[in-house]
């Protein structure tokens, strides 16, 4: 079944998110930490590995690794992809992402969008196409996401 959202504006109160959450760009050595969220949480997707980036990679994608960590902990994450067009639109795309933890679905959510804003402004990217594989037992639950940048 299709979703009919497109061009989602995610407004939300900085001053409300956990203080605790930090975003920042995950290392080669945290590849097996990665992973392990990733497999573990029910909401893993292949598509999120540290292999799957890899490969993409070879075929010409570019990926930023983020993870969020809440003290020194690491609860979620997102890797986004992008393929470079001279000549069209650029999009980034996060298919089955975001993996977050159920106690930092929303403010894991709103980070990574955050994050994915400046990447768009550094890449000249027009969208982020979100594809979590969230199910309704989430606190939250998003269908594919198109958001404007």
């Amino acid at each position: 079944m299709m979703n009919n959202l497109s061009n989602i504006e995610i407004n939300y109160d900085k001053n409300k998110l956990n203080n605790s959450l930090v975003i920042r760009q995950l290392k080669d050595d945290e590849k097996y930490l990665w992973d392990s969220l990733v497999e573990a949480l029910p909401t893993g997707c292949f598509m999120q590995s540290w292999a799957w980036a890899d490969f993409k990679e070879l075929e010409g994608y570019q990926t930023f690794k983020y993870g969020l960590f809440a003290d020194h902990s690491l609860v979620g994450g997102c890797i986004f992809y992008f393929y470079p067009h001279g000549s069209q639109a650029n999009l980034l795309i996060a298919p089955g992402a975001p993996i977050l933890t159920p106690s930092y679905l929303e403010s894991g959510m709103q980070l990574l969008v955050e994050q994915a804003g400046k990447l768009a402004k550094q890449l000249g990217i027009i969208a982020l196409r979100i594809e979590p594989l969230w199910t309704k037992n989430s606190l939250i639950v998003y269908p594919i996401l198109y958001v404007r940048l």
